[in-house]
């Protein structure tokens, strides 16, 4: 058994999103594909944005999420759309700091005093 926290790209906010949408480790990752774990953390209430998709590709390829091919991470982008926004008619709630995206980012400081 391959320990999400062993894979390259998962740290433990992403661990502990998988683990709460059903995917415990590893080798349920590889089962699932990057989209199918995609579509489960969405279902689960969590964001997923470009990044974090690409991350978990490059988790089950074993490769840094920026070596997985700028063209496939968009055609992975494009099939997680389609499959979770056709015809739905609703836009993806935000996320806890106001701008659509994943729950990775933090707000900016502002520069602002």
């Amino acid at each position: 058994m391959t320990a999400l926290l062993d894979m390259l790209n998962i740290g433990d906010v992403v661990a502990s999103e998988l683990a709460a949408a059903g995917i415990p480790d590893g080798e349920a990752l590889r089962a699932a594909g990057s989209v199918g774990a995609a579509i489960r953390l969405r279902d689960s209430g969590y964001d997923v944005c470009k990044s974090k998709l690409g991350g978990l590709e490059g988790a089950i390829r074993g490769i840094k999420w920026h070596l997985v091919p700028a063209d496939q991470r968009a055609a992975l982008w494009r099939e997680l759309e389609e499959l979770t926004d056709r015809g739905s008619g609703q836009a993806r709630p935000r996320s806890s700091h106001g701008r659509r995206g994943c729950s990775h980012r933090r707000p900016r400081a502002s520069s602002f005093r």
